[in-house]
């Protein structure tokens, strides 16, 4: 379906997924999650999530990424029980593939199946 045409109906993953991730917002049942734990102990809430750019050869220029790092994820209680995640972000175009980029998952807090409508990186 080319961008910006689809009806925006939550499809079955999105709708089952036990962690949503829209535009670098988190929802567990529904729910934003707005205040994060101190999983590194430094006394500063450790949020999972943030916004990046790197250079993707393969595209050819620059992309814009909600990077997920994994390790506080898993730490910080809100691993998806069943497993799945829903990551998108709506700024993604055929010009411009912005996409989802996993980090630091060498070590999973669970099993762990991730869906997007965009592309989706690795780093670590």
């Amino acid at each position: 379906m080319t961008p910006g045409t689809g009806d925006y109906e939550k499809g079955y993953f999105h709708r089952n997924a036990g962690l949503v991730i829209v535009d670098g917002h988190a929802y567990e049942n529904g729910v934003e999650i707005v205040a994060w734990p101190d999983v590194t102990g430094d006394g500063v809430a450790d949020n999972p999530i943030r916004e990046k750019s790197f250079y993707d050869g393969r595209e050819n220029q620059y992309v814009t990424t909600t990077d997920v790092n994994m390790d506080i994820l898993g730490k910080s209680g809100h691993w998806p029980a069943n497993g799945l995640v829903y990551a998108a972000r709506t700024d993604a175009s055929e010009a411009q593939p912005n996409g989802i980029r996993l980090t630091n998952a060498s070590v999973l807090a669970g099993p762990l199946t991730v869906v997007s409508e965009n592309q989706v990186f690795t780093k670590g």
